[in-house]
Parts: C-alpha cells; sequence; structure tokens
C-alpha cells in the first residue's frame, strides 16, 4: 500500500510540473511577444509584369495561395513545393506558355595569343578546347523561346587557344620590310635646297618628309608607295594631322607629284643616322 502510495504522489508531482510547464510556455508567447514569421520578398514574372511581393509562408505554392495569385500547380517555376527565399525569381504560366527543360552544349572561350613571327592573317589552333554542357529551363509560347529561367553548367567548357600571326610586311625599294601600322595621309610634294637641313639634322632631299610629331613621331622610317622610303625627319606649320610633305630633288619631281592621298606603311625598324654623304 505504501508502495502503491509513493507511486500515487510521484505521478501527481509530475503531472503538475507538466501542467507548469505548459502554462510557462503558454505565458512566456502571449500574442503580444510570440515570434513574427520571416518575411521574405519574391519577385513574381506573370502575364508579362514583373512585381516584388512579400510573404511569410514557406513555399512558393503557399506564397501564391495566401496572396491569391491565381494559378495551376504545375505552371509555376520553381516548382510548386520548393522554399521562397529573399530574391527569388517566381514564373507563372499564362496563355500558351510551357516550360521547356533541355541539355545544351557551351561552345568554349576563345584565348588569342599573337606571333610577331608568323605572318598576318594566318592563324594556328594551338588548343582545341573542350564544349561544355548545361541544363537550362526555358518558358516558351507558340514554340518560340521568350526567356531563360535557370542554367546549371553539367560540365565546364575548356578554353581554346588560338595562335594569330601578326607578322606584317611589305616590298620595299630595301626589300620585304616589317610594318606596324598602315596610315592614310595627305601628301604634298615640295623641293628645297639641298644644302639645307631639316629639323633632325638629315639633308632637305629626297627621302626626308615632313610630318606632325603628334601623328608620326620624328624619327619613324616609312614605306610610302611611288615615293621609296622616307624618314620622319622634319616638321612645318602647315604640316598638321595626317598631312605629310615629301621632299623632292627637283622642282618639276615636286610638280609631276603634286598632291596625292596615299596609304603610308610606319616600318618596324628604326631608321640610320643620315650618313655623311646623305
Amino acid at each position: 500500500m505504501i508502495k502503491n502510495e509513493k507511486r500515487r504522489n510521484f505521478l501527481h508531482l509530475g503531472a503538475v510540473a507538466l501542467l507548469l510547464v505548459a502554462a510557462l510556455v503558454f505565458c512566456g508567447f502571449s500574442n503580444n511577444e510570440r515570434p513574427e514569421k520571416e518575411q521574405k520578398t519574391f519577385v513574381l514574372h506573370m502575364g508579362g509584369k514583373v512585381e516584388k511581393l512579400t510573404t511569410d509562408k514557406e513555399t512558393v505554392g503557399k506564397a501564391l495561395k495566401k496572396l491569391k495569385i491565381k494559378h495551376e500547380r504545375h505552371r509555376t517555376y520553381p516548382g510548386y513545393k520548393e522554399p521562397v527565399t529573399d530574391g527569388l525569381d517566381v514564373y507563372v504560366l499564362t496563355g500558351d506558355q510551357e516550360l521547356k527543360q533541355e541539355e545544351i552544349e557551351i561552345e568554349p572561350p576563345v584565348r588569342f595569343l599573337e606571333d610577331r613571327e608568323m605572318d598576318f592573317g594566318v592563324s594556328q589552333v594551338t588548343s582545341p578546347g573542350e564544349k561544355g554542357l548545361a541544363r537550362v529551363v526555358q518558358v516558351a509560347a507558340g514554340g518560340k523561346v521568350m526567356a531563360e529561367l535557370h542554367r546549371e553548367i553539367l560540365k565546364q567548357p575548356v578554353e581554346k587557344v588560338v595562335v594569330k600571326g601578326t607578322k606584317q610586311t611589305v616590298m620595299t625599294d630595301e626589300g620585304l620590310k616589317r610594318y606596324v601600322k598602315i596610315l592614310a595621309c595627305d601628301t604634298v610634294a615640295y623641293s628645297a635646297d639641298p644644302e639645307d637641313s631639316t629639323y633632325l639634322g638629315y639633308p632637305a632631299r629626297q627621302g626626308s618628309v615632313a610630318v606632325d610629331p603628334d601623328f608620326i613621331p620624328l624619327g619613324t622610317k616609312l614605306w610610302i608607295p611611288g615615293y621609296g622610303i622616307g624618314i620622319a625627319a622634319d616638321i612645318g606649320t602647315a604640316v598638321v594631322g595626317n598631312i605629310v610633305d615629301l621632299c623632292m630633288d627637283t622642282y618639276e619631281e615636286s610638280c609631276d607629284w603634286g598632291r596625292q592621298d596615299v596609304d603610308i606603311y610606319v616600318l618596324e625598324e628604326a631608321p640610320e643616322p643620315p650618313p655623311e654623304d646623305w
């Protein structure tokens, strides 16, 4: 009897303790103190409109239902049971829109390298690279893709490496020469006293040309078709921009040349100092 009495007392005390805990929990979370559910903002895409909405619901389906947005369960993306996260884009398909999921190949990125020893215009693939693979989700209407909703990379592409030749050459009076660029110039011929000298000290004769140093740096070696090798050795007040004055040995030669539009080749090599008898 004593043992049974003790057991009843023990059970009674346990029940009282549980009631006290429940009361404390209930009192601790009164209407004013109950924790609020986390609010999340998502972006709704529907019927061509985009709208930011807020919800405390955990899933896409529950969020749409609470906001009373008409939809069909199988026509939402992400899926009806997917969790709502801040900034999530939610698409509700309307009309003839449909979801398309497919795997597509990703073209490898291409990296170009320059080879100054290889002829200009020639290229060589040194590493072919590999295509990647992605799983994409798209929304389509009438068979036409309207937007890509999601892309999952299944295999990263491997870059392709192509070597391009940058060796540019032109045939000159001195043989084949490399050039760095071609300039469209307005050339004007003139003649001068051969005893005169240019700004850089070259004699004022065939081969000395006057330039705008801001357009062609002084000392640059040039190939001028129909004229020959020229050295940017002089400057002039009327020589501005792409105007280049060509010195001729005789007045008759300058008259024959007159004024011409010429593509001038800027050669890679630097000119030699003027020889004593130049």
